[in-house]
């Protein structure tokens, strides 16, 4: 389970409220548990790891999956994605909700990815 927090107003120390809670799913034997976890109203999102030997996050094969996730208006967490399989998911799903995170090599290599990501998304 993944739990972002924030601040309360005026707030010091431990008082931060929960505001996105998410939980992981990793590889393919998880996803049976994916429609009863889609059903929690105070699950915010899904962060989906393929496991080893899958896939990887960027693969079309998960594509279907994501769109369940996002149909259900959860939240879409794909970390690990290699660089060169953003466009094709960003042009393959609703880019609305989704945080994908990836590791370019060099800082050119990452700014122009950002420049050119936003025109691929459908949305």
């Amino acid at each position: 389970m993944i739990q972002v927090s924030a601040p309360r107003n005026g707030a010091t120390g431990d008082e931060w409220d929960p505001f996105h809670m998410a939980r992981n799913l990793d590889g393919p034997d998880a996803l049976k548990h994916l429609d009863m976890l889609l059903d929690i109203p105070g699950l915010n999102g899904i962060q989906w790891v393929p496991g080893t030997g899958n896939p990887g996050t960027g693969s079309p094969v998960w594509f279907d999956i994501y769109r369940r996730i996002q149909e259900k208006g959860k939240l879409l967490l794909l970390q690990g994605m290699d660089p060169n399989d953003v466009r094709g998911v960003l042009e393959g799903i609703s880019s609305k909700g989704v945080l994908i995170g990836t590791a370019c090599e060099t800082e050119d290599e990452a700014r122009r990815l950002l420049k050119h990501a936003g025109t691929w998304t459908r949305d």
